[in-house]
Parts: structure tokens; C-alpha cells; sequence
């Protein structure tokens, strides 16, 4: 047998080698989930931050405004924060993949979590400072 010691174990290494590549191949669907997470969530963030602030230009000069000026402006730091936490999200995951402990996992899915709250957060702010305002 100059190849292999059986036909059992030829078996057997095939078996390993399909589930070495189902591995590989579920790690880069979620590294690619993972990077795409991040991106959106400082895509929503940073366009919700944009949008109020063209909001906010445009009714500047209006006088009685002011309670639903200072919402917005609360808001779009609201969504600022945001992106700093979509964005630490990068080097967390790079952390948690590269030391491979749960801390840093853990730090990750709160940067995640976090990112989404302050898109909430930001968007509730502005929204209710405006029907504050129509009052």
C-alpha cells in the first residue's frame, strides 16, 4: 500500500479534509456578516447624523424652534456616538479573533449593540423633541 494504510482511512481523512473546508467556508461567511454589520450600522448612523443636520440648517433661522433645534442637535450627537461604536467594532473583532477570548467577543456584540441603540436613541430625539414642539 503505497498511498494509504486503508481504505478506512482514506475515508476517515476525507471526512476530516470536508469538514476542515465547511469550516473555513462557515468562518468567512461570518467574518463577511460581521464586516458587513459594522459597515451598515456606521452607514445608518453617519446618514441619519448627515440628515438631521441638513434638517437642522434648514430651520436654523426659525425662531420658535428652539426646543425642537436643541433635540436635533442632541440627536445628531446621538448618532455620532453611534458611528464611534460601529467603528470600534473593527478592531474588537479583530481582538476577539486574534487573542481568541470571550471578553473580547463580548465587547463586540456590545459595540453592536450600542451602535444600534444610539440609531435609536438619535432618531427618538429628534422625532419627539418635533412633536414636543408642535405642542
Amino acid at each position: 500500500m503505497a498511498g494509504s494504510e486503508s481504505p478506512m482511512h482514506d475515508l476517515a481523512m476525507r471526512g476530516i479534509e470536508l469538514r476542515v473546508h465547511r469550516e473555513y467556508i462557515m468562518t468567512e461567511i461570518r467574518n463577511r456578516l460581521l464586516s458587513e454589520t459594522a459597515r451598515g450600522l456606521a452607514l445608518i448612523n453617519g446618514g441619519g447624523a448627515i440628515a438631521l443636520g441638513a434638517f437642522l440648517q434648514a430651520m436654523w433661522d426659525k425662531p420658535n424652534a428652539e426646543y425642537f433645534k436643541h433635540s436635533v442637535i442632541v440627536g445628531i450627537a446621538w448618532m455620532a456616538a453611534g458611528v464611534v461604536c460601529a467603528l470600534a467594532q473593527f478592531f474588537l473583532r479583530y481582538k476577539a479573533f486574534d487573542t481568541g477570548t470571550g471578553s473580547w467577543r463580548l465587547a463586540h456584540h456590545v459595540a453592536v449593540g450600542l451602535a444600534l441603540g444610539c440609531f435609536v436613541i438619535g432618531t427618538w430625539n429628534a422625532v419627539s423633541g418635533g412633536l414636543w414642539s408642535i405642542r
